[in-house]
């Protein structure tokens, strides 16, 4: 799901460590990798955050419908909850986008691939009695 082909990947990690020849591949190169490619990520995550906005708006302005008798209480209400949907919609696309790079670049770390080797040998072994 990216352009970022294997040559410019090697590339990000030549450029990282000025030799050709490593054994494994820094966290700088990966991260550089992972923000790559969340960057097509990025505009359909606001995109859909954008689309509940509208939703939630909508049923705002059909509930104020109700009070239609108060101007004065129906302009303060759906201005206040019109802030707060803006203002918890800029907190959401931040927070996704956050999780969704800390859930690629942690996948591939070495601590991670050694938990997923290590966790099996220490789920079957029994542990002594106290």
């Amino acid at each position: 799901p990216t352009n970022l082909n294997y040559e410019e990947f090697v590339n990000l990690i030549a450029n990282v460590h000025g030799i050709r020849n490593i054994l494994s591949v820094p966290s700088i190169a990966l991260e550089a990798a992972c923000a790559k490619i969340l960057e097509k990520y990025k505009i359909p995550i606001e995109n859909l955050v954008d689309a509940i906005v509208d939703i939630l708006i909508l049923a705002v302005e059909e509930s104020a419908a109700l009070i239609n008798d108060y101007p004065c209480l129906k302009e303060h209400v759906t201005r206040f909850i019109d802030e707060s949907i803006d203002r918890a919609s800029e907190e959401c696309k931040s927070r996704i986008v956050i999780q969704k790079y800390e859930s690629v670049a942690n996948r591939f770390h070495v601590a991670m691939l050694l938990l997923k080797w290590y966790r099996p040998l220490v789920q079957n072994r029994e542990l002594p009695h106290q």
